[in-house]
């Protein structure tokens, strides 16, 4: 959650190959204003977390079966 210089509040999610100093530097933000943000890193979890995981190795196996029972 980001806080934007009107107060609004805003989620932001990064992607997995770069890290966030990088990413803000190649946007133009001073590496002093880089060292002062306060950051938390969140792990994903949940229900919707290991079905994501789990569901593109358990859905074949779940063909497979249905095709060799029928």
């Amino acid at each position: 959650m980001i806080t934007l210089k009107d107060g609004t509040k805003e989620e932001v999610k990064k992607e997995v190959g770069e890290t966030l100093s990088e990413l803000l530097v190649n946007y133009g933000v001073e590496k002093e204003k880089i060292l002062k943000l306060k950051t938390e890193v969140r792990e994903n979890e949940g229900l919707s977390f290991w079905l994501a995981a789990t569901l593109p190795f358990l859905l074949p196996f779940l063909l497979i079966g249905a095709f060799i029972f029928l």
